[in-house]
């Protein structure tokens, strides 16, 4: 009995170094998250009359790919984000949200898929109150 614990004592710690050298290897390399940080870092803040253009492809396990284009201008107190997606499918979503400083700030924001509108959420439809 004491020897098959000891057995499996050991196999146990074994598989523990085995896969913790495979945990601390994963820990070396930087996560997404760590790359998106980075990118954002390198990425300069739009200062007046300036324009930031950026560039995404994302490829996807079945080899698919998918950008998106994103470019920031910023005009004295305006500031104007165009962002087109494309997908794998060749559909596009285009977004073009402006921000105009004044006061505490304001926003707006519309949004194309294949150059037709995206629809609003329906409010929600009133119900009537129980009675008892």
């Amino acid at each position: 009995m004491n020897k098959k614990v000891r057995t499996l004592g050991v196999f146990t710690v074994v598989g523990l170094l085995a896969a913790g050298g495979a945990i601390l290897a994963d820990d070396a390399s930087p996560s997404q998250e760590d790359k998106d940080k980075a990118a954002a870092q390198a990425t300069p803040a739009p200062g007046d009359g300036t324009t930031v253009t950026k560039e995404v492809t994302a490829t996807g396990p079945d080899g698919k790919t998918a950008t998106k284009n994103v470019t920031t201008t910023r005009e004295g107190n305006t500031v104007t984000r165009d962002a087109t997606t494309t997908l794998p499918s060749g559909k596009t979503a285009t977004t073009r949200t402006t921000w105009t400083k004044q006061g505490q700030g304001t926003g707006s924001s519309t949004t194309t898929v294949n150059g037709k509108p995206v629809p609003k959420k329906k409010p929600v439809r009133p119900r009537p109150r129980p009675r008892h």
